[in-house]
């Protein structure tokens, strides 16, 4: 899905502001998601953007990815907001970038893991 943002800036001309349009285009990442006992795992590709442009925050029980990248003159933003479970340890998340996929590891709570409750016979 892309859509089209513009962002405009005015410059002094002759004593008149002039706008110069610059287009972002708006790019929804695929993300696929993993869950295992310990972790959610979101992969999302991200072609092309580097490490130092990407940006991963959380807040208000959200988790919002972003990057940029250019091509052909053109700026691409990737961007991708979820609704974090109640289960994950928002100071356990850590994300890296892999061939243009980033890894982003959603660390569940030690009350949200899977425990096996031993039994004991009399």
């Amino acid at each position: 899905m892309t859509t089209a943002t513009t962002l405009a800036t005015n410059s002094a001309n002759n004593g008149r502001a002039s706008t110069m349009a610059k287009a972002i285009r708006d790019l929804t990442p695929s993300v696929d998601v993993f869950e295992n006992d310990d972790e959610i795992l979101l992969l999302a590709d991200m072609p092309g953007a580097t490490a130092e442009s990407v940006a991963v925050q959380v807040e208000g029980g959200q988790i919002s990815i972003e990057a940029q990248r250019a091509l052909h003159g053109e700026t691409m933003r990737y961007r991708r907001t979820f609704q974090l479970p109640s289960t994950i340890d928002a100071d356990g998340i850590s994300a890296e970038l892999h061939d243009g996929v980033l890894h982003v590891h959603l660390k569940k709570s030690e009350k949200a893991k899977r425990r096996v409750i031993s039994i004991r016979s009399s």
